[in-house]
């Protein structure tokens, strides 16, 4: 409510937002950044928190906006209507343009703001660190399974390779359905899980994947999990249920 009146009292307006985006990160642990950028000079951030390495919040000098009208998110944020949500795929936070390192994976949240005539005023953003996910992901893995995440199109976000993550931001990417065409098949087909059974060098193993989708149903937002698992401990954990089974 206070945004669209950043004319007259600008200077106190500002300071208000960056208090409450400042207390917002310092509340939200897994936030990284609040942004309100504005819809003038070519998309000008007029106010930003942010955490920096050392994990303190800080607000961003003036003199240190960027400008982000080239950016999906906030052409795409700008697009939807009043009290909408845009949410982005997973990707590597950029700063000034070169993706930041190290290396942080992102998921920005942002609504568009409107003056009282309707007109389009900015954009509030909110970055949130994907690696907390991703780290717990790892945390509940079965140490015999491979666990690999991928967005939407197939492209890695995990991986047991570090190097094969993010492959698709630097273009080099090869997508997931090349090494398992049963995640292409999910997909394509919006199935929310399916498996299979395979034998590569005389090693049958269990390939099972889930899709699920976040945000907006008209984003079409989605990642794919896939599972690997060697065939003898999925039937060692099916005779395990079983004798459970039976003695109860």
């Amino acid at each position: 409510e206070i945004m669209p009146s950043l004319v007259g009292s600008e200077m106190c307006i500002r300071d208000r937002l960056a208090t409450i985006f400042a207390e917002t990160l310092r509340n939200k642990p897994d936030y990284l950044q609040v942004r309100y950028i504005g819809v003038d000079d070519d998309g000008r951030e007029l106010v930003r928190a942010e955490r920096v390495l050392s994990g303190d919040v800080h607000v961003v000098a003036e003199d240190q906006m960027q400008q982000k009208a080239d950016r999906d998110y906030y052409r795409q944020t700008l697009a939807r209507g009043p009290g909408t949500l845009y949410l982005s795929p997973i990707e590597l936070n950029r700063e000034y343009g070169v993706i930041q390192e190290p290396r942080t994976p992102v998921l920005r949240a942002a609504t568009p703001v409107f003056s009282e005539d309707g007109a389009p005023f900015g954009v509030v953003v909110i970055n949130l660190a994907m690696a907390p996910s991703f780290d717990a992901l790892t945390r509940v893995a079965n140490p015999r399974h491979r666990y690999y995440l991928t967005n939407g199109e197939g492209a890695y976000l995990v991986h047991p390779d570090p190097a094969r993550r993010f492959e698709f931001e630097t273009g080099t990417s090869t997508p997931a359905s090349s090494q398992f065409s049963v995640l292409g098949r999910a997909l394509e087909e919006h199935l929310s899980w399916i498996f299979e059974i395979r034998n590569d060098a005389g090693q049958p193993h269990v390939v099972g994947v889930r899709v699920v989708p976040y945000g907006p149903a008209d984003l079409d937002r989605k990642v794919g999990m896939v599972v690997t698992a060697s065939f003898d401990d999925i039937t060692a954990i099916s005779r395990r249920v079983l004798q459970k089974a039976l003695l109860a």
